[in-house]
Parts: C-alpha cells; structure tokens; sequence
C-alpha cells in the first residue's frame, strides 16, 4: 500500500467522521430549533392570551364605569325631580289662604312644649303668626329678629330651640315621604 493509498484512506475515515459529525450536529440543531420553535409558539400564545384578558378586564371596567355613570345620571335627575316636589310642598304651604295658615301655625304653636317661649318669624308671616299665637291662646311673644323661611317660625324657651319653619317641616318628612314620592312619580321605590 501505498503512501497515497493511506493518505487517502486516512482522508476518507476523516470525511466519514466529518459527515457523521455534520449529521448529528445538523439533527441536533433541527432538534434545537423545534424545541424552540415550540416554545417561542407557546411563549406567543400565551402573550396573546395574557393580552386578550387583559384587553377583555378594560372592555368590562369601561363598560362598567359607562353603565355607572350613565346610572347615576338617571339618579342625580330622579333626585332632583324629588328634591323638586318638596320644593313645591314648601311653596304650597307658604300659598295657603290665610285661614289655613293660621290653622297650620296655631297647631304647631299648641304643640310646643312651653306655652310661653320667643318666637323668631318669617318675615312675610309675622301677622299670620300673631294671629296664630291668639288662636292657640298662648304668650309667645315675636321677637325683632327674622327668620329666612317662607313661612313658619322658630321657638326658643332657654336653651331649647324647636324650628318649625316651612323648610324644616317639609326636610322633617323627607326620608319618610322619598319612597312614597319615588313610587308616584317613577313607578318604583327609591
């Protein structure tokens, strides 16, 4: 055999050994790649899914928030229709006839616990009040100061201070005539 012979023999080994070699880093590189493959995929798909949830909790809270405003926009406007008619019921005690104002004070005056206090008036009702305090046949004596009401009066005995006001007197009955009042004019209870 020759020194060619070896060379090349030796040659050809080597080539065998390089191309076995090649064959197995090529399919361990193909294997690489697949496994990479496959967890750049799942990598992605569960990004897209971390996004979609995340894009669906915005819809909801927008949505959410959407349907809250829009519902308190319909409760501040019922609440002020409600505010409304007790605004009415306060104009329509200030609009008695005289006659029953005088009636409606005389009440209020035989209510109060003492016979003989100070009353502070509305301006508007000074008259009617002394005529009220001459039907209830009491000694309450009107003081110089006005009270800002429609109509009414507050009445202090030391230090005890009972507002019977138009104002007040309608405030008194609202929590318990807002249900009432909801129910006629919406159809329900608010």
């Amino acid at each position: 055999m020759a020194l060619s012979d070896i060379k090349n023999s030796i040659l050809a080994e080597a080539q065998a050994e390089v191309e076995k070699i090649d064959g197995q880093y090529a399919a361990k590189l193909q294997e690489r790649q697949a496994e990479w493959k496959d967890k750049a995929s799942k990598r992605q798909a569960k990004l897209i899914a971390g996004a979609k949830r995340k894009a669906e909790q915005k819809f909801q809270q927008a949505a959410f928030t959407v349907q809250a405003h829009g519902q308190s926009a319909i409760l501040a406007t019922k609440r002020k229709q409600i505010d409304s008619v007790f605004s009415k019921a306060v104009e329509a005690l200030a609009s008695l006839d005289d006659d029953k104002q005088i009636d409606l004070l005389a009440n209020l005056l035989k209510q109060l616990p003492h016979k003989n206090g100070k009353l502070k008036v509305a301006k508007d009702s000074e008259s009617l009040v002394k005529k009220a305090i001459k039907e209830a046949q009491t000694d309450h004596q009107i003081l110089n100061e006005n009270v800002t009401s429609r109509g009414g009066f507050v009445f202090r005995h030391g230090p005890l201070e009972i507002n019977n006001t138009y104002e007040k007197l309608v405030e008194d009955l609202h929590d318990e005539l807002t249900p009432v009042v909801a129910e006629t004019l919406f159809g329900e209870s608010n």
